[in-house]
């Protein structure tokens, strides 16, 4: 069964106006990345999951170099994470619009993105990647290719 915070989570996913594929590839790259013990402590390493979401991605319509956008977007209205720079919050005031254009300007300012706690912790549990992945499969079928 899927934990509250992380349906709420979902919920919010699913009525984001952005590219609806990019956001459960990245939540499966995310739980994949637990999967193997890559989350340590509700962190996130941007490069790891780069890695993670391009192999997603290369086996569905969405090109697998675009993983900086669901990364920045997750810090968003679903309340994920946030995005860090080694021990410093990133920071996106002084650029166009607020928010990096390519993922070059994503990766000048982050390096990780921190889980919030209480999903940090949920994540830790088999059963909970377990029901992610069985939620976030069922929001892919339902996306138009």
């Amino acid at each position: 069964m899927l934990p509250p915070a992380w349906k709420l989570v979902l919920e919010k996913l699913a009525g984001r106006r952005s590219p609806a594929s990019l956001m459960p590839l990245a939540l499966l790259s995310v739980v994949k990345l637990a999967d193997v013990g890559r989350v340590k402590a509700g962190r996130v390493d941007l490069s790891e999951f780069e890695k993670a979401y391009a192999e997603f991605a290369a086996s569905s319509a969405t090109k697998p170099g675009q993983g900086w956008q669901p990364f920045y977007h997750l810090s968003g209205r679903t309340g994920l994470w946030s995005l860090w720079k080694g021990n410093t919050a990133a920071d996106f005031s002084d650029m166009p619009k607020k928010r990096p254009s390519s993922g070059a300007a994503l990766r000048s300012r982050v390096d990780h993105a921190r889980l919030r706690n209480d999903l940090a912790r949920e994540l830790e549990r088999p059963e909970t990647r377990v029901a992610l992945q069985r939620e976030l499969a069922g929001m892919r079928t339902q996306l138009p290719s």
